[in-house]
């Protein structure tokens, strides 16, 4: 779960050419720990691995994860997504972290997206790991757009891990 987020967080936003900055807000560390580095397109480092990313359509992009998820994950933790793309139409959902279908719309195109999570619970456990990863060849969004907000995974006490995005597709 933790892999994913992190992933979605920094691929998913991937487009013709894609423009990331993350800033970790808030991560429990008594939850999990987690670093996430791309061999190339990022131009900083921080604790929490590869920041300032651009990448470019058709790229491919070898990811290194290395993230400790110290508690279980079960029906309770939430994902929260709250963004605004152009800075006018929002982009919210919120979703069962896991044992659920997640399925949300993105303005302006009015298409709609879903993922499936992971069955409950989500075992606390360690993972490093090395992937690749190709970006299409051209953009799956048919528009440019500048997106900002904030993506978070809750419990019914806290939030355990909140990443504040920016980025643009083009």
């Amino acid at each position: 779960m933790l892999t994913k987020l992190l992933t979605l967080t920094l691929c998913a936003s991937a487009a013709a050419d894609v423009k990331l900055q993350r800033t970790v807000n808030a991560l429990d560390p008594t939850f999990a720990t987690a670093t996430l580095n791309v061999d190339s397109g990022c131009a900083s480092k921080d604790a929490f691995g590869s920041n300032d990313c651009d990448f470019a359509w058709g790229t491919t992009h070898t990811v290194a994860v290395d993230a400790a998820l110290k508690k279980d994950v079960d029906a309770t933790y939430t994902i929260h997504a709250d963004l605004k793309l152009e800075a006018i139409f929002p982009l919210k959902f919120s979703c069962a972290a896991c044992g659920a279908t997640c399925s949300f719309e993105v303005p302006i195109i009015h298409k709609h997206y879903s993922f499936d999570t992971p069955a409950c619970p989500i075992k606390a456990t360690e993972l490093t790991q090395s992937f690749t990863k190709v970006l299409p060849a051209t953009s799956p969004v048919p528009l440019e757009a500048k997106f900002k907000g904030t993506i978070a995974l809750t419990n019914a006490t806290s939030t355990v891990i909140e990443l504040a995005v920016e980025g643009e597709l083009k």
